[in-house]
């Protein structure tokens, strides 16, 4: 929605999709992760350009490469539609260099602890999504 409604964002914003891959051996597991990897797939060839692709999606685990992500973050996002405690943001924020924003779901089970440090979400809410998005990428908080 945000690259929809927001063209002038193209070749700006890059979304970088990390995902260990878990419970392989169940088939709705695989369906779930083949169907993100179907959507990426898809929002990349309708936005993308030969030297510029809006997702990157790594579904393998790499520590080393979320550890630098987590430091070189301008946004990052955690949007659960339902979580326990989740400690990504945390360690996230902990390693941050950048002084990144954190988009942050209101279902999250850390969200009460982090609710004044982070943006809050509804994550069943798009254009709210979306406005976050935006607000963060105009520097508007």
């Amino acid at each position: 929605m945000f690259l929809r409604e927001h063209p002038e964002f193209h070749g700006k914003v890059k979304f970088l999709a990390t995902g260990k891959p878990t419970r392989q051996q169940i088939k709705e597991y695989r369906d779930y992760a083949d169907s993100v990897k179907s959507t990426v797939d898809e929002i990349n060839s309708i936005y993308g350009k030969s030297t510029w692709k809006p997702i990157e999606y790594i579904h393998r685990a790499d520590y080393e490469l979320v550890a630098a992500a987590f430091k070189n973050y301008d946004c990052l996002i955690v949007n659960p539609l339902a979580d326990g405690m989740n400690i990504v943001p945390k360690e996230a924020a902990l390693m941050n260099e950048k002084s990144g924003t954190v988009i942050l779901s209101e279902n999250a089970g850390c969200y009460e602890e982090l609710a004044e440090y982070a943006i809050g979400v509804n994550p069943f809410d798009m254009k709210g999504n979306c406005r976050c998005h935006l607000q963060v990428h105009n520097n508007e908080l």
